[in-house]
């Protein structure tokens, strides 16, 4: 579903009459949302139009709410962006959206023993434990950068972004497949522990938006 909700918005933005071939901006960039491609066009002399789409996947371990979790991070969204160059030059603030498919993908990972909201668990009892973090699908984002892909001066063009993504609260939702995995009082700790990680993810609300990149004017 969301990820035909992308389609759906990137379509409608590219099939819009102002988005023309003539006199558009195309760059790639990297940053703390991914590497992305981006289409820029101008609506006035102050005023630019942002469609950009960004992916990244990382793997790495980590320790949350006291338990060790293999962690597969997905970074995937699609940004609808206005830009306002209150100078008529590069410096810009910017404001707008993005489809976000963020996503956080867990397996616990224990030898000895699980501590599970408020009861302690061996491997055999949880068995494979799992989990995934998701996100506000649409989120507002707000910041500043430099840059002017449609600038009447130069062909080829450095961009520089700063912002913040408001990704709102995070849903953790965990399983488990052992011996106990029916369990009340072990399904009533697992909903504990999802609280639990909710709040240790609590960062990750306001995400940082930080990214470089290079456009090309045509």
């Amino acid at each position: 579903m969301k990820r035909n909700g992308i389609i759906l918005v990137v379509a409608g933005a590219l099939m819009s009459p102002s988005w023309a071939v003539a006199d558009i901006g195309v760059g790639v960039k990297v940053g703390t949302l991914g590497a992305g491609v981006e289409l820029t066009k101008d609506f006035s002399s102050r005023f630019n139009g942002r469609v950009g789409f960004n992916t990244l996947k990382l793997d790495r371990s980590g320790t949350e709410d006291d338990i060790n979790y293999d962690i597969n991070l997905e970074l995937s969204s699609v940004t609808l962006l206005l830009d306002w160059h209150p100078f008529n030059g590069g410096f810009r603030v910017t404001g707008g959206a993005a489809v976000n498919n963020n996503e956080l993908a867990l397996v616990g990972k224990s030898n000895t023993s699980y501590t599970i909201g408020d009861n302690t668990y061996t491997p055999a009892e949880v068995g494979t434990l799992t989990g995934d973090v998701t996100f506000d699908n649409l989120t507002p984002y707000l910041g500043i950068g430099w840059g002017n892909a449609v600038g009447e001066d130069d062909k080829i063009t450095f961009a520089l972004d700063i912002g913040v993504l408001f990704q709102g609260s995070t849903e953790a939702k965990l399983s488990a497949d052992g011996s106990l995995a029916s369990d009340p009082t072990f399904q009533a700790d697992l909903a504990k522990e999802e609280q639990n990680l909710n709040q240790s993810l609590d960062d990750f609300e306001l995400y940082p938006v930080i990214s470089a990149g290079i456009a090309y004017h045509f």
